[in-house]
């Protein structure tokens, strides 16, 4: 297949993860979710044909090495804390809702410094189904909502 029938770099999918990821309102969760688009756009057979081989499998590795040394658990968690993701895009068969609650509760220990409650269960629980939302202080560096300690943690949706 000759260079001019192949597109050898579409820089579409380059350029949307550049622009997202330096934009001064970028949170945690929009990384995340920018690098697994990146991801499912190398991945997808049907557009995997637009790109030449080497270049296609070099992001796909570089973009898992990374993954495997990145802490996963703090980007999972802020994807989680999107009130307009949620759980949404974790399957699972790879993602329990028993591990995202572990990994929800690492997290929520090591930023607030406290071992979580029954109350934490029970707000983890009510959030995930959509039965509340999380009262949540501003943003801390790094884009990661945090449950205020002293509050009950959530209130019902009406």
């Amino acid at each position: 297949m000759s260079l001019e029938s192949k597109t050898y770099l579409n820089p579409l999918p380059l350029l949307l993860t550049a622009n997202v990821s330096q934009a001064s309102h970028t949170w945690l969760d929009h990384i995340l979710l920018t690098l697994g688009n990146l991801f499912r756009w190398y991945s997808d057979v049907s557009e995997s044909a637009k790109f030449d081989e080497d270049l296609r499998l070099g992001v796909i590795n570089s973009l898992e090495r990374r993954w495997k040394k990145t802490d996963q658990d703090v980007f999972i968690v802020a994807v989680f804390l999107n009130p307009y993701i949620r759980a949404k895009l974790f399957r699972q068969q790879f993602l329990t809702e028993a591990q995202l609650y572990n990994i929800t509760e690492r997290v929520y220990e090591c930023v607030m410094r406290c071992k979580a409650d029954l109350g934490f269960m029970d707000a983890f629980d009510s959030y995930k189904r959509s039965r509340a939302k999380l009262y949540l202080a501003p943003r801390i560096p790094g884009g990661i909502p945090v449950v205020l300690p002293g509050r009950p943690g959530l209130h019902q949706e009406s």
